[in-house]
């Protein structure tokens, strides 16, 4: 008998199948073991399109997912089904998430603090100081930081190495599978990422040949990781604004940094600035001032007044605080009532409105909640 991962994975390579077709199919019809063992009339009577149905369960299919499962085990690879817990729940708010992620390395996405950083391959050294700057600032200024990039060349791969040496956890997108770390030369970097609590993360099988089309697809995984994006020189066009404009529709809030008028690779950032696309950075502080996050002692004074503030609260909303803090301050309301399985399905919606009115908590796009 097969496990739960087969079946996930054999979905994942069935043609057709997309997150909203996936989550269309299990609204009908349970857990993706489920969906394999009924015909393709049932399928097609549910929605699903007759080419899509006839595909379902057949041998290449299943022996796609069979040799995935094998170069998994492999490799030390794991995988994240869009419904399972411990998906990133930033990205799960994307209504074209991935239908899964491979992964390697820590499990490090719910971080309080989650920053994409992207720009140039063809960096200044202006704009290579003001990245490492950046990161090493926001590093001494708040916790649980998490700083997302692409491993490319230029500006990415310069935010993940001023990640690394402030002991920072960074996530590399791959716009690759992980058989084919690209750029090559970037290979010792994907290994230290992972050996310093980050992860590497792609959501194309080890079979998946390398395509132009994929690097972009990935940079939408970036934007959807993260609460911020910081594009660090771009020129007039480039994968860095179509990241810019991705994170724009996630409504996440998305930072340029400006150069001179006379430089072609800061003629993206400008653009964005002045068409009100992007917030103006010029420092650290522009950003924790916009995404109204707290320097490390403001947070600890703010932490005292709340444990204070906590002793009138009811056992359901303390545990509510308990499970935020565990998470990094912030979490989705799915994931809080799964978590805590109130036995009244009334209580978790009363006891958010409570902590909301009382301040310790505040509503977030997308039925997310932050801790205050």
């Amino acid at each position: 008998m097969q496990n739960d991962l087969f079946y996930k994975l054999a979905l994942y390579f069935t043609p057709g199948i997309n997150l909203r077709t996936a989550q269309q199919l299990q609204e009908h019809f349970g857990q993706p073991a489920d969906i394999f063992h009924l015909s393709a009339v049932e399928l097609t009577n549910a929605g699903l399109r007759a080419d899509i149905a006839e595909s379902i369960g057949n041998h290449d299919t299943f022996r796609q997912a069979e040799q995935e499962m094998a170069y998994m085990e492999q490799h030390h690879i794991g995988c994240l089904f869009y419904t399972d817990p411990m998906y990133p729940e930033r990205l799960r708010q994307c209504e074209d998430a991935p239908l899964l992620i491979f992964y390697r390395g820590s499990l490090c996405f719910e971080a309080a603090h989650a920053i994409s950083v992207v720009g140039t391959r063809k960096q200044t050294e202006y704009g290579e100081s003001f990245c490492r700057h950046l990161i090493e600032d926001l590093a001494t200024k708040i916790d649980n930081l998490l700083i997302v990039s692409g491993l490319a060349y230029g500006i990415d791969i310069c935010a993940h190495r001023a990640a690394l040496d402030c002991n920072v956890s960074t996530v590399a997108v791959f716009g690759t599978s992980f058989s084919h770390v690209y750029p090559a030369s970037h290979r010792k970097d994907a290994v230290s990422i992972m050996s310093n609590g980050g992860a590497l993360v792609s959501e194309f099988s080890s079979d998946m040949p390398t395509y132009p089309a994929n690097f972009v697809r990935r940079n939408r995984i970036i934007a959807g990781l993260t609460d911020a994006t910081v594009i660090v020189e771009s020129a007039a066009k480039g994968g860095s604004l179509i990241t810019a404009d991705i994170a724009a529709s996630y409504n996440r809030e998305v930072f340029a940094v400006p150069g001179r008028t006379s430089d072609a690779q800061s003629a993206g950032c400008n653009w964005l600035v002045r068409t009100a696309r992007a917030h103006l950075l010029t420092s650290a502080d522009d950003l924790l001032y916009i995404m109204g996050w707290e320097a490390k002692d403001a947070a600890a004074g703010k932490r005292a007044d709340r444990a204070e503030r906590l002793t009138g609260c009811s056992e359901e909303e303390q545990r509510i605080v308990r499970l935020l803090q565990d998470s990094g301050g912030k979490a989705g309301y799915e994931e809080m009532n799964r978590t805590l399985a109130f036995a009244d399905a009334g209580m978790l919606p009363a006891a958010l409105l409570n902590l909301e009115i009382a301040g310790l908590i505040q509503t977030l796009p997308g039925r997310r909640y932050a801790l205050l």
